[in-house]
């Protein structure tokens, strides 16, 4: 087998994984059904797996000695909360999470009632409303007030619903904002190292309400109470049209005050012993992000980021490369093994 088969052999089965991933639905505050797609795709990777109150799932390996490492990554995405429903049908909602709205217009979603019910997003003709009101959503889903009283209610969450598309280049768009990819690259680490003996007990966590705060990675901190907590899925994204792009060329290293610097210095050694390119992005602090929120976490905890690059930030679906996502697998594998 050549190495263009094995390469697209590859994309294939990541696009696969992604499909399936981006058809489970879970908006901050209501990621049931993610945590359970979850639970099931890694627990057979695992000593045991539980899904606690907040629908965090946590994967736990024994190991040979009792340092505690946990990798975390968001299985929430962001996506809407139903405020109201007008006379005419429409469904009025409200944000939840990080994305530009400008982006996802005329997008199609998911209501998620007491069935799934399909709509669209929309929003007033400008000339029938006020400039301060023209960021309203509304979803159309072709129903009449009556109908839509018997099926939705105030509070229930709608999804955006996307689906991956396989690029050329090792290239895949797909709807990246749930962290499907970091789901991925969690599951393919805890089948990597099975059956490995390693020198810690490992945790494999996805977390919820990320979109809303970082709350269940806290939470499951807390938990936990890990040694060394490595997350997955900060991404970063070329500012200017001119600039090369990020993507294609490796996971991104985190550096910023949050960021432990020993175990920064050995993810660093273990990528250039290994020979695994790698970028760097630096924060200066002010941002509030994962690993701001587990360093603090319980009595501390030492925190490493490693990154994956996407285009297109901040629309409802964006491009990654699969060399990446291999890389950060292969990188976070060899780290443990240190």
């Amino acid at each position: 087998m050549n190495i263009i088969t094995k390469r697209v052999e590859i994309q294939l089965d990541m696009y696969k994984v992604l499909r399936e991933l981006s058809n489970v639905h879970g908006v901050a505050g209501d990621e049931k059904r993610t945590a359970e797609a979850v639970k099931d795709s890694i627990q057979k990777y695992t000593d045991d797996t539980v899904i606690d109150k907040f629908y965090n799932v946590i994967g736990y390996k024994r190991g040979s000695a009792q340092k505690k490492i946990m990798i975390c990554t968001q299985i929430d995405e962001p996506g809407f909360i139903i405020d109201s429903i007008t006379n005419n049908g429409f469904i009025k909602v409200v944000k939840i999470g990080e994305f530009d709205i400008n982006a996802v217009w005329l997008n199609d979603v998911i209501v998620h009632g007491k069935k799934d019910i399909p709509g669209i997003l929309v929003s007033r003709p400008a000339k029938l409303i006020k400039q301060e009101s023209r960021k309203e959503i509304f979803i159309d889903t072709g129903l009449s007030k009556t109908e839509l009283q018997f099926i939705v209610s105030i509070g229930d969450p709608v999804s955006l619903k996307i689906k991956p598309l396989c690029l050329k280049d090792d290239m895949i768009l797909a709807k990246i904002k749930n962290n499907a990819c970091g789901i991925m690259i969690l599951t393919e680490i805890a089948e990597r190292v099975f059956n490995m003996n390693l020198d810690c007990q490992l945790y494999y966590v996805g977390d919820s309400q990320k979109e809303i705060g970082c709350n269940g990675a806290i939470i499951s901190a807390n938990r936990i109470q890990p040694d060394l907590a490595i997350i997955i899925g900060k991404i970063l994204e070329t500012e200017e049209e001119n600039e090369s792009d990020f993507i294609g060329k490796g996971p991104i290293f985190c550096k910023s005050p949050y960021i432990n610097t020993n175990y920064y210095n050995l993810l660093v050694e273990v990528a250039n012993q290994e020979n695994i390119p790698y970028q760097v992005e630096v924060q200066g602090g002010q941002f509030k992000k994962a690993n701001e929120a587990l360093q603090i976490s319980n009595l501390g905890i030492p925190t490493i980021s490693v990154g994956i690059p996407i285009r297109y930030k901040n629309s409802a679906i964006q491009t990654i490369c699969v060399e990446d996502l291999e890389n950060i697998e292969r990188v976070i594998v060899k780290l443990l093994q240190k």
